[in-house]
């Protein structure tokens, strides 16, 4: 699609299967039931893994990775595949952009043993880095072992190489394309609004999962650390809440989503 001047190109990772119940917050498992049933689906279902690529005319910005082979043959890492099919390839990329850095956004920085993207410079929040790259696990709360380890295997040989730069809130990233903090899900997990012309997009990772259980009017979600949110904006007072509840309003309305995947 064109935004403005800038091309902007959805690029499929797959598809992933997923037990709702196990891993949705607020509800129960037999509302989960109940209400995928509406929308004719069943525990677990298939959600798709997807990444974005902005030509904005000066640089190419990719914003998230899927899941590289993480979770194994036949389940999602068909990035690579799905970029070359739009007519780019992988070194082509100048600037990769993390939503954060879960293994499922994360895994497709690396292709075997080397960087995937070898001339990109690779962008996240800096409270981002800083709670899964930094070495006092112990100190961040009860989160699996696994994910530090996923995420210095994915971010670390970035950083080796001197190519990771970290970003605060609202930062501009390249001309068109700022950051927006939503903490939340991760400590540093970060909303992408890219404008050209008058037109505006905001891209986002992990911020709606399920649609047929998280729109039904429930306070059902997924939230690694659920206090993280509160923390890092200084307090959750009501107004804010308020006014971020009416931007997601006005961004849903205008949003056409599938009944199956997201």
């Amino acid at each position: 699609m064109m935004l403005g001047d800038f091309e902007v190109t959805v690029l499929s990772d797959g598809t992933v299967p997923q037990t709702v119940s196990q891993v949705a917050t607020g509800t129960t498992p037999g509302r989960v039931k109940e209400l995928l049933s509406r929308d004719h689906l069943e525990d677990p279902v298939e959600l798709s893994i997807n990444a974005f690529l902005i030509n904005t005319g000066t640089a190419l910005v990719l914003v998230d990775t899927g899941v590289g082979s993480f979770f194994g043959p036949g389940v999602g890492g068909q990035l690579q595949q799905s970029l070359q099919a739009a007519g780019y390839r992988p070194e082509q990329i100048d600037v990769v952009l993390l939503t954060h850095i879960h293994s499922d956004h994360s895994g497709g920085l690396m292709a075997k043993m080397s960087r995937a993207f070898p001339n990109a410079i690779l962008r996240v929040h800096a409270r981002e880095a800083g709670f899964w790259l930094g070495r006092d696990d112990r100190a961040k709360g009860p989160v699996d072992p696994k994910f530090f380890e996923e995420a210095r295997a994915m971010v670390g040989p970035y950083q080796d190489a001197g190519k990771l730069k970290a970003f605060g809130d609202g930062d501009a990233i390249v001309p068109g394309i700022r950051a927006m903090p939503t903490p939340g899900h991760t400590p540093g997990h970060s909303a992408y609004v890219v404008e050209s012309r008058g037109a505006r997009l905001v891209l986002w990772g992990d911020l709606m999962h399920f649609g047929s259980v998280q729109l039904r009017g429930n306070r059902s979600g997924v939230v690694l650390r659920p206090s993280s949110g509160c923390a890092t904006r200084g307090g959750c007072t009501r107004e804010p809440q308020r006014r971020w509840k009416r931007r997601l309003k006005d961004w849903f309305a205008s949003t056409c989503w599938p009944s199956n995947s997201w």
